[in-house]
């Protein structure tokens, strides 16, 4: 058995000199697989030969555990490569903790049901719900709250009873706790009772309200209209369609995976840009920058498009998140709202952990990369520090990309609302400019042959 694992091994250290990572992962899959009952037994035979008590006994005994020492360690180092190379499970550098948006339960105020952001207005009565989408294909536990919290003047937002059906609130207080508390620009955010799992058809609400700070403040009476996007932080727990990748439970103890999200080394995640790929009247073929446009009399896009990764035929490599960068408001007066959709490999599932629309703040880079985002409305949103819980969130899979295959993202906008709770005032028009980029571990390039952190990294994990 110990040969077995241990020439199992070898073969797959033969196959990355050859460059050939798929069979070398099959090698070490069976080399993981033959390992859990050669421990087992050899561990049974060990204890046996030590109960008997004789000094030659004894002697064979410690001969065979130093055997079965061996084998664990092996399984620990083809573990390790698995859980970091392998197709499905996220290498270095890739997120953890998914996103799940909060979209408007009811209709309010002209904004439609299932709306992607939460609309308060100068109502001192008006209290809304945000809700998460139904999730049929898998089961997720919340590790945390996140939100964008503009601030105009002295009005500030307000959250309160947070929780899945079933579950009491899981806000640190039974009262409504200031918005900033979760806002994702910030370094640190505040914490949570519990970590529910959900399974559908539950769902998460959260109510809130906006709060006029001044004389006699009165919770619900802002001085204007506030709209912001709030997200649960996830873990994903079981996938219909992908497994459990991104579980805590699946995840080895101790990995960097758990507490950084940064690259080990420089050049492990790299950008692929994606290009336009909608011609319309505002875009043409392969720009670099889609432009969005709105629609004056309805919640809803005038264009929908879609962006592709570039064709690049001499590497391979494996999607490991996205970035975005946008400006909002660029010819408007009142916010807008950017919008992605269906990131994927071309004829894949999405890999975004729901199906619809999410907020692309989600998504915003690193501030060292990327420049302060502005809305129309005065309010400003910072990229400091990831936005959250992780630096990159999620996806439910981490596929492999070969020359011959593209990545995929539909991106869109919508205007919110204007300051006198009506869409339609401000007319139509390009509202938005954003890039995005797909991260990629890459793998091999036929020029270059493997960047380090890839096959030579996978070679040195095995020494």
């Amino acid at each position: 058995m110990q040969h077995q694992i241990f020439g199992a091994v070898e073969r797959a250290k033969q196959a990355l000199r050859a460059k050939d990572v798929d069979t070398a992962l099959v090698h070490l899959k069976s080399a993981d697989v033959a390992a859990a009952p050669a421990i087992a037994a050899g561990t049974q035979r060990v204890n046996a030969l030590r109960a008997t008590g004789t000094p030659k006994a004894r002697a064979e005994a410690n001969t065979l555990a130093v055997q079965v020492n061996e084998v664990v360690t092996a399984r620990r180092k083809v573990r390790d490569v698995l859980s970091n190379f392998g197709e499905g499970g996220a290498p270095h550098g890739a997120g953890l903790f998914a996103r799940v948006p909060l979209y408007l339960l009811a209709a309010s105020n002209n904004v439609l049901a299932d709306s992607e952001w939460i609309h308060l207005d100068t109502v001192a009565t008006d209290e809304e719900t945000g809700q998460s989408p139904d999730l049929p294909y898998l089961d997720y536990r919340i590790h945390g709250f996140v939100a964008n919290a503009p601030r105009v003047g002295a009005d500030i937002i307000v959250a309160e009873d947070l929780k899945a059906k079933g579950f009491p609130n899981i806000f640190l207080g039974e009262g409504p706790v200031g918005l900033q508390s979760y806002d994702g620009s910030a370094a640190l955010l505040g914490g949570l009772r519990n970590k529910p799992a959900v399974k559908s058809p539950n769902r998460t609400t959260c109510t809130f309200q906006s709060y006029a700070v001044g004389d006699g403040a009165t919770q619900g009476a802002a001085s204007v209209d506030l709209n912001f996007e709030a997200s649960l932080v996830v873990e994903i727990l079981h996938d219909e369609a992908y497994g459990d990748i991104n579980s805590l439970a699946a995840r080895r103890s101790g990995s960097p995976l758990l507490g950084s999200s940064a690259a080990p080394g420089a050049g492990w995640v790299e950008r692929i840009p994606m290009i336009v790929k909608t011609t319309d009247a505002f875009n043409l073929t392969d720009e670099p920058q889609v432009k969005l446009g709105w629609d004056d009399t309805a919640d809803s896009e005038v264009n929908s498009v879609l962006m592709e990764s570039e064709d690049i035929p001499y590497q391979d490599a494996q999607v490991v998140g996205l970035e975005t960068e946008y400006v909002e408001g660029v010819d408007a007066t009142y916010p807008s709202i950017v919008l992605l959709e269906d990131f994927k490999v071309k004829g894949g599932s999405s890999l975004f952990a729901q199906e619809d629309k999410i907020a692309a703040w989600n998504f915003l880079g690193d501030a060292s990369e990327f420049h302060t985002q502005y809305v129309a409305n005065t309010a400003t949103w910072r990229s400091a520090g990831g936005w959250g819980l992780h630096k990159r969130p999620a996806l439910r899979h981490y596929p492999k990309l070969d020359p011959t295959n593209r990545i995929q993202l539909t991106v869109s906008a919508k205007n919110k609302i204007d300051s006198d709770g009506a869409l339609g005032a401000n007319g139509s028009g390009i509202i938005a400019y954003c890039q995005a980029w797909a991260l990629v571990n890459r793998l091999h390039d036929e020029i270059f042959g493997a960047p380090g952190g890839a096959i030579e990294a996978m070679l040195q994990a095995l020494e």
